[in-house]
């Protein structure tokens, strides 16, 4: 599959018109700057675990929604 190109319900879509957007959790070694920008490209949101915890995240992002 080419890169920036996804799949859903058998119908090719780019990233930008992905139909849900996709909140990163950062934590361990990620590539912050790659999970940013998928966040970016979909919509969605970026929550830091390296200053929380996971728990915090995923707390943070039902506050979010």
């Amino acid at each position: 599959m080419p890169q920036g190109l996804g799949h859903h319900r058998g119908r090719r879509h780019s990233l930008t018109s992905w139909p849900a957007p996709t909140f990163v959790v950062l934590f361990g070694e990620s590539d912050d700057a790659e999970m940013r920008r998928v966040a970016e490209l979909t919509g969605g949101a970026v929550f830091d675990a390296h200053s929380t915890s996971l728990t915090g995240a995923f707390k943070e992002i039902r506050g979010y929604q």
